[in-house]
């Protein structure tokens, strides 16, 4: 979106779809308001894709044109029409190939994230096994569901390392080191005791 005059010019990008990350303060409606309140843009449709392969950008145009089609709206089925109707479908410029799919967990009434997590990491542990040497990146909504992601993919055997802006006391390995030295300068917490005799300290300890 630019606009011009003769002391001022506007130019502004945006992606509506970036309003999947409300919890983070993402609103559509922002971009939306822009002809409102600054008569004269001229608007442009940055839709086609110079980085994504072929696959991704069908996937995106999937999802972001039958969500209609969902039968579990709820009050939000006219907002979801209005927004799908608004879509442009995207392009890409790239020919390479790709592979995509969309899974989902099943239902925990217990616990859904664990349940998530664990649906996760057996994923990535089938990928490890079949193309071994590969790398494979995991992106989560929280980065404090990073430190618990990375349990359930060392519980299946699969090494995997934290990078997601984490406190270091997060880590499990930190957090054992740290009771082992308020243990050393306090003999008498049973709480560090406890935690250091349960962990793999203890078999390096003696």
């Amino acid at each position: 979106t630019q606009a011009a005059g003769p002391h001022c010019s506007f130019f502004c990008v945006g992606d509506v779809k970036q309003a999947i990350y409300g919890w983070r303060g993402g609103q559509a409606e922002i971009l939306e308001s822009l002809n409102e309140q600054l008569p004269g843009l001229t608007r442009e449709q940055l839709d086609v894709s110079r980085r994504s392969a072929r696959p991704i950008i069908e996937v995106v145009n999937r999802v972001f044109t039958r969500m209609p089609d969902h039968d579990n709206l709820g009050d939000h089925a006219d907002g979801v029409q209005s927004w799908c109707a608004a879509f442009p479908r995207h392009e890409t410029v790239s020919t390479d190939r790709g592979y995509v799919c969309l899974q989902a967990a099943k239902v925990n009434a217990d616990d859904q994230l664990a349940a998530t997590l664990d649906s996760t990491a057996l994923t990535v542990q089938q990928i490890v096994q079949q193309a071994p040497g590969y790398s494979i990146g995991i992106l989560v909504r929280r980065n404090d569901t990073v430190a618990r992601l990375i349990d359930h993919l060392r519980r299946r055997g699969v090494a995997a390392s934290e990078e997601g802006g984490n406190p270091v006391t997060d880590s499990v390995a930190v957090q054992h080191v740290l009771s082992l030295m308020k243990l050393a300068d306090h003999p008498g917490d049973r709480v560090a005791r406890f935690h250091v005799a349960h962990g793999p300290l203890a078999a390096e300890g003696g």
